[in-house]
């Protein structure tokens, strides 16, 4: 990694989870349900800071296995935060939508996630 970059953890806020890939476990959570975690845990696969020492598919099956029974999306998110946890990089973290809003002040579908760039001269 170039010197000077600045990165910001993992943040999953509470909305915009609701597409993306399904997860082939989790037969007994809700189709809603099992989406929004699916892609939650993606979110942190593809942007965690530990992403290359993390067991994907025991994560996966460990926060699947918390969620059973899910119906909705707000269901999972005791199982989003517990892998969170488990990532161990302590720059990860949850909010609920009203966590969110009370964090951020505006609506968490407005929230923009913190981005890194490089300096110049590195510094």
């Amino acid at each position: 990694m170039p010197a000077g970059v600045v990165l910001a953890g993992v943040v999953v806020a509470a909305t915009g989870c609701t597409s993306g890939a399904q997860d082939s476990s989790g037969d007994d959570v809700a189709p809603a349900a099992r989406t929004y975690l699916s892609k939650a845990l993606s979110i942190m696969e593809e942007h965690s800071l530990n992403r290359h020492q993390v067991d994907w598919a025991d994560l996966r099956s460990k926060a699947f296995s918390r969620a059973r029974g899910a119906q909705k999306p707000a269901d999972t998110y005791k199982a989003i935060g517990l892998a969170l946890d488990a990532l161990g990089d302590r720059h990860s973290t949850f909010w609920d939508p009203e966590q969110a809003k009370e964090t951020f002040g505006a609506s968490p579908a407005s929230f923009e996630p913190p981005q890194g760039r490089s300096l110049v001269g590195g510094g």
